[in-house]
């Protein structure tokens, strides 16, 4: 069967024969280590030495099991080793494993000063405070947490960088893949790679289940992200009518609650289909739907920590502006995640649904009221980092965005670049967009990556080699015997 060449076919084609590194910190996380047996499979097929890199258990956190929980630990470590077992000691594979950190870094006077440490030239502060924004739902911190916690994932992270060091020179490896590469856990590989002058790969999950995407240096670049989707838009070329197909497949998929993204949350799932009980329609109504961008903004620092407190401070003015409420009746929509919200994000939230005029209404993020259904009530949709504005353009709905420039670039949506630019925005009716972009964009997202070739997926088994072995799903009674095995044999 001939296959589009892919990113990955390059990478092959130009370092066939030659030692290679596959860092795989999720072996747990049936819905991503395939990718890196994947990628394992396909080097070996071009006679590449693969070295394989992996945790015995001593990462002092990892994305499956962020605080370190014995019983999680054990389970991955029976998972990996069966994985190791049957899919790569047959190819002979080398295995390394990550040894315990030791403590080295001194407790920190302020958050900024934990943000903004380097190690050698390099933001491990900033692996660490995305590790922390994820676990915590929240984009600052105690500093308490920031001097134990905090300062245990740096360490962790040092100890990782520094033997992926060793690791990659002692072995003249000539590139390097690793899994996402904004946590301590997995960021120090490319890191490491950056100073020996090694090309860095980062692997993660594709748009579908059958598929996976590889990019060079790091998934969250934002440089990488919209090149990505430049390139999409300027190769689209005769198969328009694939992704409009694939798009409005997504966009029905998320509105009815379905997991079109592999691995990804679909909120709209626990939505609640019931009459919303509104004021008489007197003025044209807004909808803010806000969003989750704590551990994207931690690690690329796209918005600086200011910036991140001016979203907030976006957010006030928007609902106690004079203007806005004098012409506008103001809903927000808060996004469902942030209920799971800790420490100041958690306050701010709260003393913004508080202060504000009564004639704002609020529905929490403990609401189950149908965000589609807010939106098809309302004559404006205003977003930030969040697929949603996508979709209200979909629906027929002008939709402005205080972020997504590179979006309003394609005509997706509208971008208000400044408060002034936003009621500018409103005040002159701007209008629908036309929605076939926007659908091309949902199929973009739904098609990412490329497709596995030595694996296959079903939706009962999980992933499967040659229809021998199965990266399984973990059922619960191969999730007990899995424990047992950890329990009383040593691995």
């Amino acid at each position: 069967m001939k296959h589009e060449q892919s990113l990955l076919d390059e990478i092959i084609y130009r370092y066939a024969g030659l030692p290679v590194l596959v860092y795989n910190n999720v072996p747990s996380w049936r819905s991503q280590a395939p990718i890196a047996y994947e990628i394992v499979h396909r080097l070996r097929q071009a006679e590449c030495d693969v070295h394989y890199f992996t945790c015995n258990g001593s990462l002092t956190s990892c994305p499956a099991n962020p605080f370190k929980a014995p019983e999680k630990c054990n389970t991955c470590r029976a998972i990996s080793s069966q994985d190791i077992k049957k899919l790569l000691r047959p190819l002979q594979t080398k295995t390394t494993l990550v040894f315990s950190p030791s403590s080295s870094v001194q407790d920190f006077e302020t958050f900024e000063a934990f943000t903004e440490f380097t190690y050698k030239g390099f933001p491990f502060g900033r692996l660490a405070h995305s590790q922390l924004a994820d676990d915590y739902k929240s984009y600052r911190f105690p500093m308490d947490i920031i001097n134990t916690r905090g300062r245990t994932l740096i360490d962790g992270a040092i100890s990782l960088f520094e033997q992926s060091l060793r690791l990659l020179s002692e072995n003249a490896i000539q590139c390097a893949f690793f899994w996402n590469g904004r946590r301590p856990s997995d960021g120090p590989v490319h890191f490491a790679a950056q100073v020996l002058g090694i090309p860095s790969f980062a692997y993660i999950s594709g748009g579908d289940e059958g598929r996976f995407l590889v990019v060079q240096n790091l998934l969250h670049d934002p440089e990488n992200s919209e090149a990505r989707i430049r390139d999409f838009y300027r190769n689209i070329g005769e198969n328009v009518d694939k992704y409009l197909q694939k798009g409005l497949q997504y966009a029905e998929g998320t509105r009815l609650g379905k997991n079109t993204a592999f691995g990804s949350p679909t909120f709209s799932r626990n939505f609640k289909n019931e009459n919303i009980s509104l004021p008489p329609k007197g003025k044209p109504r807004i909808l803010v739907c806000t969003s989750t961008l704590w551990e994207t903004i931690a690690f690329t620092q796209k918005k600086s920590i200011k910036s991140h407190d001016e979203l907030f401070q976006f957010l006030r003015k928007l609902m106690h502006d004079p203007h806005i409420l004098s012409k506008y009746q103001v809903m927000v929509r808060w996004h469902p995640n942030q209920a799971n919200t800790q420490y100041s994000e958690a306050r701010e939230i709260q003393d913004l649904i508080h202060s504000t005029s009564k004639s704002v209404i609020h529905f929490s993020p403990e609401s189950l009221v149908n965000t589609y259904d807010l939106i098809r009530d309302s004559d404006f949709i205003i977003t930030y980092g969040s697929t949603i504005g996508v979709e209200a353009t979909i629906m027929g709905k002008p939709s402005i965005s205080i972020t997504e420039e590179i979006l309003a670039s394609f005509r997706i949506l509208h971008y208000a670049k400044d408060f002034l630019h936003l009621t500018q925005l409103l005040d002159s009716k701007a209008p629908a967009l036309p929605p076939e972009p926007a659908i091309l964009y949902l199929g973009y997202q739904s098609t990412i990556g490329e497709p596995y070739r030595e694996f296959e997926y079903d939706k009962d088994l999980g992933f499967y080699l040659n229809e021998k072995y199965a990266v399984a799903k973990l059922n619960s009674l191969m999730a007990l015997w899995l424990r047992f095995r950890a329990k009383f044999h040593r691995i």
